[in-house]
């Protein structure tokens, strides 16, 4: 799922808070993500687990499903100007329990675009 907006972003602030808990990011509570997510040109790419089914990670699970998230990587404009659009990856958080499955792999795709694309390497 893609969150986009202040207002779409702070909806979710618990689930980001939790998604935090156990991880590196341990440190982020409330107060941190309303100030990082309380900016104009953030975009959220979300992975969600069912309440009812930890085990099932679905980036396309509706938002009216009982969820929390299993990871979330942030996608923020630095910089646009005229010819050229600048932008950082970042907050890349897998749940601990949720690890080893793919997770921060299909979410980073999702952020780059490049989920439809395929990577191909000529060798010369």
């Amino acid at each position: 799922q893609t969150l986009e907006g202040p207002e779409s972003l702070l909806a979710d602030l618990s689930s980001f808070s939790q998604l935090t808990a156990g991880t590196e990011f341990d440190s982020y509570e409330d107060p941190q993500w309303r100030f990082l997510l309380s900016g104009q040109d953030i975009i959220a790419h979300v992975a969600q687990t069912n309440s009812r089914d930890e085990d099932r990670v679905d980036v396309n699970i509706p938002q009216t499903t009982p969820t929390s998230f299993a990871g979330c990587v942030l996608r923020v404009k630095i910089d646009d100007d005229d010819d050229d659009e600048t932008i950082g990856y970042g907050m890349v958080i897998v749940s601990p329990s949720q690890r080893k499955k793919g997770v921060a792999t299909t979410l980073l795709k999702r952020a780059l675009g490049m989920e439809q694309m395929r990577i191909i390497m000529v060798v010369v």
